[in-house]
Order: C-alpha cells, then structure tokens, then sequence
C-alpha cells in the first residue's frame, strides 16, 4: 500500500512557537521525526542528515545548537570503539517546561 502524500509528522505546538527556534532548526527536527525516528540501530551522522536537507554539516550543527538548548533534542553519546563516537539523537516531544495550558478563542 502506498500514500499519496508520503510520510507525516506530528509536531509539538509548543516547538512550532518556541521563540528562539528558528524555521530552520524546526525543520531540521521534522527530518529528524520523519526520517530517522523509526530506525532502531545506528543513528545517521550529521552528512547524511544535511544531504537529506541539501544543507552543509555546519548548518545542521548550528540549527541542532539551537534545538538542544530548547530541550527539543537531546544527544546521547555512545562509544563503538576506542577511536569512534556515536550520537543517538532522542526527539523530546514534550513540553520540558510543561503542559502549556489551552487558550480557547471565541468563535466569531
């Protein structure tokens, strides 16, 4: 079976309007939410991840600075061997500040 509009993600209101999250970093996570949330073994790195936004390594280092400080993503470091590191990146889909409370408008 396949979809007419491919996959989806469902993103936090609250990271939609973080203030300092810029349009960038939110789309950074929404890769990080629909590409790679599924997979169980090794993280990708950071090239496959700019490739996938045809961006450079340090844009995502930057837009993934931004994201880590808005408790959005955390990055857990995992040690393969004695010369190499891997990052497991953990989508935080949470409010860390907690539940914003509903603001409900009026209809007109």
């Amino acid at each position: 079976m396949m979809s007419e509009c491919g996959r989806v993600a469902v993103i936090p209101m609250w990271i939609v309007l973080h203030p300092k999250l810029s349009a960038s970093a939110i789309r950074l996570w929404i890769i990080l939410k629909t590409l790679y949330s599924d997979q169980t073994h090794t993280s990708s790195s950071r090239a496959e991840i700019a490739a996938d936004l045809n961006v450079s390594i340090d844009s995502v280092d930057r837009w993934m600075r931004e994201l880590r400080k808005a408790a959005a993503v955390h990055v857990e470091s995992q040690s393969v061997n004695q010369q190499q590191t891997v990052n497991q990146y953990v989508l935080a889909e949470s409010n860390p500040e907690g539940p914003a409370p509903a603001k409900l408008r009026p209809s007109e």
